[in-house]
């Protein structure tokens, strides 16, 4: 528009000029022949936008159908389609302007060459801009191709926040000890915490703080949103300040964070082991992901704790423990591909990764709860003798490491393998 509004406000002679001499088999010098090129122009680009936004919707529908809802919000952010749709609706606007203005009588202005000469590299620049597009828009709806974006947010996300472990940081009060508990008085989805009100806060009561929710879910009305832990009542004040630093919301919220990435190659998983969609070779390379992300959430730490200026402790957020990672992302996909053997691989697989790459055996009782599970669910679900014994010969392996290397109370299944 701003470009349109500079090429009718200019004078135009001596461009005229200089394109006539120099330039002449492009120079258009007719009213009629600048109508027809801006008017095929405008109804050219009208056509590739709608075109492209049909191709669009094309996408967004069978990325809902056959992979997840959850990825469509990432394909519609996706920064380049918006810039080729934004250049497609610009140089309409340029046109139609130009169109509008391009011969006042009244102010004796000419037909701007110079402008309809850019018009036309506008045109071009949308017709390699919409091949661009195409290629784009196809490649981005390949599952490969999502499942390796979401991946790498995923784990951008994992490296970004990647901190030392850390324990509770306040001292532990005795268990009949009171609290005071802050409870939400509306019911939402928690979009976030405002980290930095709840530390003033925190600091100029000399409150203690520990979060009770994590950002994303879900949260009741009258569900314990914080806990104070070094005071045991306050006023009907500062409990509607503490309140304010929450933000709840009816509308699902897409939360751009490990847990997100984790969630969404999950539902791909599970999506591509489903009758309709019957793609266990997609199930299976978003299991060796899930896996890699896995891994990185082993070594995430029990709390985030947010200090004051004077750096003492004022706020403990606790991450989500591995545990309930594992329950919520692996166990839909041991639920779905039960009666399939190389998903029941896959699977062993990726619990000896998780077991390898557990340091510090911290986890090492839920790894093999885990897998005492896989175990139960392929020998009830697997019907051939043979595929059970080419599973048992994984298994024996997971088996093996475990009891060599756990120091825990876990036990696996004492079957013959």
């Amino acid at each position: 528009m701003f470009i349109a509004i500079l090429v009718l406000s200019y004078d135009n002679e001596g461009l005229n000029a200089f394109l006539i001499k120099h330039l002449s088999q492009l120079a258009v010098q007719e009213a009629d022949n600048a109508r027809l090129v801006l008017g095929t122009l405008a109804g050219s680009t009208v056509s590739l936008t709608v075109f492209s936004f049909t191709m669009v919707m094309i996408v967004l529908n069978q990325a809902g159908s056959n992979l997840s809802p959850r990825v469509i919000p990432g394909l519609i952010t996706k920064r380049a389609h918006q810039v080729v749709l934004g250049f497609y609706l610009g140089t309409t606007i340029y046109i139609l302007l130009l169109i509008l203005g391009f011969e006042n009588p009244e102010r004796n202005l000419q037909i701007s060459m110079g402008g309809i000469l850019l018009a036309v590299v506008f045109g071009i620049t949308c017709l390699v801009l919409f091949v661009y597009f195409i290629h784009s828009i196809s490649r981005s709806i390949q599952v490969d191709s999502i499942l390796n974006d979401v991946y790498r947010q995923g784990l951008v996300s994992f490296r970004k926040h990647e901190t030392k472990p850390v324990s509770y940081p306040f001292e532990k009060q005795n268990v009949r000890t009171e609290v005071l508990v802050i409870s939400s008085t509306q019911a939402g989805y928690l979009a976030g915490v405002n980290i930095q009100k709840l530390t003033n806060i925190a600091c100029h009561h000399n409150l203690q703080l520990c979060l009770m929710a994590y950002i994303g879910d879900f949260v009741q009305q009258g569900q314990v949103l914080l806990k104070v832990v070094n005071r045991s009542s306050c006023d009907t004040e500062l409990r509607n300040q503490l309140l304010q630093a929450f933000n709840l919301t009816h509308h699902d919220v897409t939360i751009k964070n490990s847990e997100t990435s984790l969630k969404q190659i999950s539902e791909i998983a599970v999506r591509a082991l489903s009758p309709g969609v019957n793609d266990p070779g997609t199930a299976k390379k978003a299991i060796d992901l899930l896996t890699s992300l896995l891994v990185f959430q082993l070594k995430v730490p029990a709390y985030k704790v947010f200090y004051d200026k004077n750096q003492i402790p004022r706020i403990a957020a606790p991450n989500k423990p591995f545990a309930l990672m594992l329950q919520k992302y692996l166990l839909p996909i041991r639920h779905y591909g039960r009666d399939n053997v190389n998903i029941n691989l896959k699977l062993l697989y990726s619990l000896k990764v998780l077991m390898d790459n557990d340091k510090t055996q911290q986890h090492m009782q839920i790894l093999c709860k885990e897998y005492t599970a896989l175990c139960h669910s392929y020998e009830a679900n697997v019907a051939p003798a043979e595929d059970r014994e080419t599973i048992n010969v994984t298994a024996k392996d997971i088996e093996q490491l475990s009891l060599a290397n756990t120091r825990t109370n876990a036990q696996l299944p004492d079957k013959e393998l």
